[in-house]
């Protein structure tokens, strides 16, 4: 790993020809941070856009510009090239949170002994609405395993591992729906000590070109959720962990409204504390 690097990010770019440029500033906020930019072959000016981004910004950014088979297959390519201490995965129509990810690479850097932290951030409807917040919920393999049935909440875009670790859990290039889970899934069974941190980092962006506007992606999902259930379960969803579900559904709820509270508090406290020290050093100028 590079010394100077605390965090590399990969960004899938294909076709994402509006949204790359606003992503990719986003992450280039720190000389800690690199961004690795896979772009396999559009059909828009992705390419382009992204010569374009390396141009402005130099060694802080990485092309990865094969050709791969599928989304996960990308991924591996753009993980082949982490320099970082710690990796995260950020698509082209999301994007990061400036005071959130400075936070971030706080934590990081603050903690040696972290593997694993999940932070949270905004669903936004294509980047201009904020339509909800959503803070990590608590982790366990049960809940995991019956992510496509909500008893889970996080945003991938809130997830950090370290890279030696990422590098032993590569991506399944014949999952093409839920990559990031199945990968995740993995890593936790190994590194369930997870760091949760209730701020806000990165917004997903809904649109109609992502994955998760296509017609079939919940049954689509739905199928690989069975698929790992039983892979790591060994046996088949039943009746009784549906009932399982809906416990989890009331208890994320119930810690959704108590994070809310808690992230609001924190605010308020932060801002009020940057008021006075404002006023503090405007008194000070005052007196000289």
């Amino acid at each position: 790993m590079d010394s100077e690097l605390t965090l590399s990010v990969i960004m899938l770019a294909k076709n994402k020809s509006e949204y790359v440029i606003r992503a990719a500033e986003s992450v280039l906020i720190d000389k800690r941070v690199e961004l690795i930019i896979v772009e396999p072959g559009s059909f828009d000016d992705s390419r382009a856009k992204v010569e374009e981004i390396q141009n402005r910004f130099g060694e802080s950014v990485q092309l990865v510009l094969v050709t791969d088979d599928s989304p996960a297959e990308g991924l591996n390519n753009g993980l082949s090239k982490a320099r970082g201490d710690f990796v995260s995965i950020l698509n082209a129509d999301d994007f990061y949170l400036k005071d959130g990810l400075l936070r971030i690479l706080a934590e990081l850097v603050a903690d040696p002994k972290m593997n694993i932290l999940c932070a949270g951030g905004e669903i936004s409807n294509s980047g201009k609405n904020s339509l909800s917040t959503m803070f990590p919920s608590a982790f366990t393999l049960k809940s995991l395993l019956l992510h496509s049935f909500g008893a889970i909440k996080f945003l991938h875009q809130g997830i950090f591992v370290r890279t030696s670790i990422m590098l032993n859990y590569p991506f399944n290039p014949r999952n093409r729906i839920s990559w990031d889970i199945e990968q995740f899934i993995s890593m936790f069974i190994e590194y369930p000590k997870i760091r949760r941190l209730r701020i806000k980092v990165a917004v997903f962006n809904l649109n109609a070109e992502s994955i998760s506007s296509r017609p079939s992606y919940r049954s689509d999902l739905r199928k690989e959720n069975l698929r790992l259930f039983k892979q790591h379960i060994d046996r088949s969803f039943n009746y009784f962990d549906y009932i399982q579900v809906l416990q989890y559904r009331l208890v994320n709820n119930i810690f959704a409204v108590v994070d809310s509270l808690f992230y609001r508090a924190h605010e308020f406290s932060s801002k009020y504390a940057l008021g006075v020290e404002k006023k503090r050093e405007a008194v000070g100028r005052l007196s000289l």
